[in-house]
């Protein structure tokens, strides 16, 4: 942790070579530069996460195909996720949790059925934002390496796929303080290396599946 104020010099931005770029942990503010992914296109890894950078996060991030780490969260990034993300072969981590990112209607979410070409993704952070309704179908259509599913603090809607046990590999499920019906899917039970589960504060009803009781 450092305390660096102001905004991020647009000299940085001409290291067209660099691979890593780690402003984590600060007080900076601004906005990332629409063109940040043409400007960096060997970037592998970005860090600007724990700052108060506002703005839009660029689309153009898609342009640096080796990225592979992006974590932004804990800012006051606004508007839509990129679907251009989906063309990012290599992403594995994407932490975008803890900003003010918006899926209103259902053409919103179309970021989510881009991601199911990242056949890499292990973590997909988008808990404390803003999205809302039911989660697109296509949700089930991620990565089977995905470990870590965080979608609470939210407002989301309809009930929890039972197509959730395709997620063998999912360690971390976060579905918690949403608005979520129905039951709870006794298929997560499936999840055998879960650690860590939370369905609190939803409107789910029924009973608690036993076989639930499997996950050891």
């Amino acid at each position: 942790m450092n305390y660096l104020t102001g905004e991020i010099p647009s000299s940085l931005y001409n290291l067209s070579s660099l691979e890593t770029l780690g402003l984590y942990d600060n007080q900076l503010e601004g906005t990332i530069p629409s063109d940040i992914g043409n400007a960096l296109p060997n970037l592998q890894i970005l860090l600007m996460h724990d700052n108060r950078l506002e703005g839009r996060i660029p689309a153009s991030l898609s342009n640096a195909s080796e990225l592979n780490d992006l974590e932004l969260s804990l800012n006051a990034f606004h508007g839509m996720i990129p679907p251009s993300f989906g063309a990012l072969q290599s992403l594995s981590w994407l932490e975008l949790h803890g900003n003010q990112l918006e899926a209103r209607k259902p053409s919103d979410w179309s970021f989510i059925t881009a991601l199911a070409n990242c056949s890499n993704l292990q973590v997909l952070d988008l808990a404390n934002n803003l999205l809302q309704g039911m989660m697109p179908k296509s949700i089930v259509n991620l990565s089977t390496s995905l470990n870590t599913l965080a979608l609470g603090y939210n407002q989301l809607s309809g009930i929890i796929p039972t197509e959730i046990e395709k997620f063998i590999n999912l360690t971390y499920l976060d579905m918690g303080v949403n608005d979520f019906r129905g039951t709870i899917p006794a298929e997560i039970s499936h999840l055998w290396q879960l650690q860590y589960l939370d369905l609190s504060n939803n409107m789910l009803s029924g009973e608690i599946p036993p076989t639930l009781g499997n996950l050891t």
